[in-house]
């Protein structure tokens, strides 16, 4: 994957910016199972991936409930549900179990997974029986759906996003339901219902401002974003509002290098370079 880089000057410190967006990744777990046994399947592994704090490789199977997966930063894999339902790919920085993988009396299937936290981006089919469903719980609310293809963000506050690419979402919190529609968005506070669905801009733009460090091994950081993208610093997701503010502190790497990634809940994201130097200023990018 190539990232093209244009170096921009800043007040104390210099800025790479660059845009990437996250391709289709890969996913895993397994043992013996009985007839009629439904699992999820691990079809790609880049880097670190583990399941219930072992290594996985392509092949495992998630099959009970609490079966999980967990990234590691600049790692990713990509999981098939048994009978094609539909396909998860699963970005670094993420976790997500099993919550329920059943069939019903009447042939109908329920699928739900919980995104502890991290990004995900689901492609379902149509389902053949009314009565099947698929859902992706989070720490602040459900997304539902019957066919689709969806991406979710959830940051360690538990602040839960969705944009929606095809099909209709049924997006709950606090026994309010919105349908968000192909090409919106909208977001969880947790212990809030979602917000009506906008339009998808897209935008994966940071408004940036450094400070002046506490000390010589930490540096603040504050910004805003879309407050439906997730953002890393050094490969931690780290904590947005409801208004996309974000206002933290991290130790300066020996090399002084800061690598803030924004990245939305479809995976597109863009990546930031910032170099610190000695004696740390105060900055803000440049307009678009």
């Amino acid at each position: 994957m190539k990232l093209s880089v244009a170096q921009i000057p800043l007040l104390g410190l210099s800025l790479l910016v660059g845009s990437v967006v996250v391709s289709s990744l890969p996913l895993a777990l397994a043992a013996p199972l009985p007839r009629g046994s439904r699992w999820v399947e691990v079809r790609q592994v880049k880097g670190e991936v583990t399941s219930n704090g072992r290594r996985v490789k392509v092949g495992d199977r998630l099959r009970v409930e609490g079966d999980r997966i967990s990234t590691s930063s600049g790692s990713s894999a990509v999981l098939a549900a048994d009978d094609g339902i539909g396909i998860i790919n699963v970005a670094e920085n993420t976790n997500i179990a099993v919550k329920s993988l059943k069939t019903l009396p009447d042939g109908s299937k329920t699928t739900r997974f919980y995104l502890a936290r991290g990004q995900t981006r689901s492609k379902v089919r149509r389902f053949t029986n009314r009565k099947s469903s698929y859902e992706i719980e989070t720490p602040g609310g459900v997304a539902g759906t019957r066919g689709t293809e969806f991406g979710v963000a959830v940051s360690p506050n538990g602040k839960t996003t969705l944009s929606t690419v095809q099909g209709t979402i049924a997006f709950s919190a606090q026994e309010k339901t919105v349908l968000v529609e192909p090409g919106y968005s909208a977001l969880i506070i947790p212990g809030q219902p979602p917000t009506t669905p906008r339009f998808t801009t897209g935008d994966t733009q940071l408004k940036l401002q450094i400070l002046d460090a506490a000390n010589k091994e930490q540096v603040r950081v504050t910004a805003t974003v879309d407050p439906i993208n997730l953002v890393l610093i050094n490969g931690t997701v780290v904590d947005t509002g409801g208004d996309g503010q974000l206002d933290t502190v991290v130790p300066i790497p020996s090399d002084r290098k800061i690598i803030l990634i924004v990245r939305n809940p479809l995976g597109n994201q863009q990546v930031y370079e910032l170099q610190v130097p000695d004696s740390t200023g105060t900055s803000v990018n440049p307009p678009k």
